[in-house]
């Protein structure tokens, strides 16, 4: 769950696991996941909504309207909680909110932090109007930069409703279960909710030519396509090629682990030849099993959500056959406050190395384009084709400097 570093994994839900709570009446992180305690309903009497929505690398992002103030907030079926979850602490700050408690909060990597517990929030999400929810307001964080928006909501939109989510038109409807019809050449797919947590059953056939059955965690706030853990099975090892990379940040460290490539991940009827695979050596989230299927293979279908059902449905759409690819530069990245750019990470022997990029490096522009005028998604794909020249004007410490960057690929 998260953003970003450009093809990191930075997983939203695991700001929120170990959650311990203070605020009078709350007693529990379980009664969080358990029936809501707010109420909603349809300002206007129908009962669907729609409204467009923004991708930030493969992240969807919805207005929230909290108090009459427009926010932005990634969906994460990864959110376990009731109400919502705000990570920009400035934000939050003009949100007019009443706090009744604190919590403790335990992300992925360790460490803990110190949160606000917010009560009697109001919020719209088009014509839906959400009353009396409470929200975590997460304390202001160099970590939590990378998110680029104000908060993660889930369980609270998805426990509740038909949950659509349409890639191609970047529309998403929400719709009240008992009017659901569901999309006609669409596949079924069930999911088990554990705890909030939606898990899903697919498979993978490893380096090895073996294949492993897999359950995973269904995490639309993960912006990677596949993340494994190591030794989950037996059979899950690290491909022959690999790169240890920066995989994503906890609350208060950064995450490390190793990419690779397996033959084939099959989900449902639909299969996948030489995904990336993002492997780590422990649990990023305690309630992971073999790992978590993110927005990298989400998003190139069109997604239904029908929790009430135990269920969703997948339909291909047009960004399907897209090939998976890493940064070819060989540079992971981070988008400061302001929209900087900064290199956090270049790896031995990547083409970034090797044309002079350093870690710290703040990058101006890219083909004498700003780089702060570049969406994301963008962004990215400027560095994952081969064998292009790439031109990047950096800022290192008081000097600028042009560097020409010969893209190859390293995975």
């Amino acid at each position: 769950m998260k953003i970003h570093k450009h093809f990191t994994a930075l997983l939203i839900s695991s700001l929120v696991i170990n959650t311990i709570l203070s605020a009078q009446g709350i007693r529990e992180p379980q009664q969080m996941m358990g029936p809501p305690s707010g109420s909603y309903k349809w300002i206007s009497g129908v009962i669907s909504v729609s409204l467009p929505f923004e991708m930030i690398g493969n992240l969807v992002v919805i207005p929230i309207e909290i108090n009459n103030i427009k926010t932005r907030f990634i969906l994460d079926t990864g959110m376990p909680l009731m109400g919502g979850l705000i990570t920009n602490s400035k934000k939050a700050e003009t949100l007019k909110l009443y706090y009744s408690g604190e919590a403790q909060i335990g992300g992925a990597g360790g460490g803990m932090a110190k949160a606000k517990i917010a009560s009697g929030v109001n919020f719209k999400i088009g014509n839906l109007e959400f009353k009396n929810q409470t929200f975590i307001v997460m304390p202001e964080s160099k970590n939590l930069t990378f998110f680029e928006t104000d908060g993660v909501i889930g369980n609270e939109i998805l426990s509740r409703f038909i949950v659509d989510i349409n890639y191609d038109s970047k529309t998403i409807t929400l719709t009240e279960p008992s009017n659901y019809i569901p999309t006609k050449n669409a596949e079924e797919i069930k999911i088990n909710i554990e705890s909030g947590i939606p898990f899903v059953n697919s498979s993978a056939i490893m380096e090895s030519g073996k294949i492993v059955p897999l359950n995973m965690v269904l995490d639309l706030g993960a912006s990677h396509s596949l993340s494994f853990v190591l030794g989950s099975q037996k059979s899950i090892v690290l491909p022959a090629k690999n790169i240890k990379v920066s995989t994503g940040r906890g609350i208060n460290t950064e995450l490390f682990g190793y990419m690779g490539r397996i033959k084939k991940f099959k989900i449902g009827s639909y299969s996948f030849d030489n995904p990336l695979v993002s492997f780590s050596e422990n649990k990023l989230m305690p309630f992971e099993k073999e790992g978590n299927l993110g927005s990298g293979i989400l998003k190139r279908f069109n997604v239904t959500f029908d929790y009430p059902n135990k269920r969703f449905f997948i339909k291909p759409n047009k960004s399907f056959n897209d090939p998976f690819e890493f940064n070819m530069a060989g540079i992971q990245t981070s988008k400061l406050a302001g929209g900087i750019i900064k290199i956090d990470r270049v790896l031995p022997n990547s083409a970034g190395m090797e044309a002079g990029l350093m870690v710290e490096d703040v990058i101006v522009k890219v083909n004498n384009t700003k780089a702060i005028d570049i969406p994301n998604a963008e962004f990215q794909k400027i560095f994952e084709k081969d064998n292009e020249v790439v031109v990047i004007e950096i800022k290192r410490g008081d000097e600028i400097k042009t560097i020409s960057v010969k893209t190859r690929r390293i995975i």
